[in-house]
């Protein structure tokens, strides 16, 4: 399977262990993550399923809500935006960009579009830990998840004193879905491991509320 950055830190760890606790017998292999290569393997059948963000998907792929986020900007705590931030203030400073794919837009990027808007992208990284390294020695930004924040990256915000602030924007909510194709969906043993994915990396399939009509019920 493949896990998105922002959740692989506690969510590779916490799938090893959890599957050698119920099912020592059973192997996991982890890819590396970008919403092409993904859905590259799920439909070619080398990957049994994935965690990610997944803006579009093909008709012969199931999908499942499991949380939802939302970005927030870091920087240096005594950086000059530290205080207050407007969206002119925002797009005039340079950026670290995060994706795994290495291209020059995200999200982020995205949403500023609405609003007419670019940012200047001066780094492009893959992992969203070397963003805050780079940071924490630079005037730059970097725009993250705000659970990494909570999570795996708060050791790196505490250990060199970095700040987060909200976008000055409007921006959606971020939703992590695990998808996997038609062809397993009624699989035995597909559909445990996909409920062991679910508890690890959001609420359990069991309690999940109903998502967009797009999202179905994990089974």
């Amino acid at each position: 399977m493949a896990v998105t950055d922002s959740l692989a830190a506690e969510a590779v760890s916490g799938i090893a262990l959890r599957l050698r606790a119920t099912s020592p017998f059973a192997r996991v292999a982890f890819s590396f993550h970008t919403n092409a290569s993904s859905l590259d393997g799920i439909e070619r059948g080398t990957l049994d399923c994935a965690v990610g963000m997944f803006p579009a998907l093909p008709r012969d792929i199931h999908v499942h809500g499991l949380r939802t986020d939302h970005y927030v900007c870091v920087m240096q705590r005594d950086h000059a935006l530290g205080q207050e931030m407007t969206l002119d203030q925002f797009v005039a400073a340079s950026h670290v960009l995060v994706t795994p794919s290495g291209m020059d837009l995200g999200v982020v990027d995205g949403w500023l579009s609405l609003h007419g808007r670019t940012r200047t992208i001066v780094t492009v990284v893959n992992h969203f830990a070397d963003a805050l390294r780079i940071i924490a020695e630079s005037d730059l930004l970097t725009c993250v998840p705000s659970g990494f924040i909570l999570g795996h990256g708060q050791t790196l915000v505490a250990q060199h004193g970095l700040m987060v602030r909200p976008l000055p924007f409007e921006t959606e909510k971020l939703i992590y879905k695990l998808v996997w194709h038609e062809r397993l969906h009624t699989h035995p043993a597909h559909q445990w491991f996909r409920s062991l994915v679910a508890g690890v990396c959001g609420i359990p399939a069991e309690t999940t509320a109903p998502g967009p009509k797009h999202v179905r019920r994990i089974s």
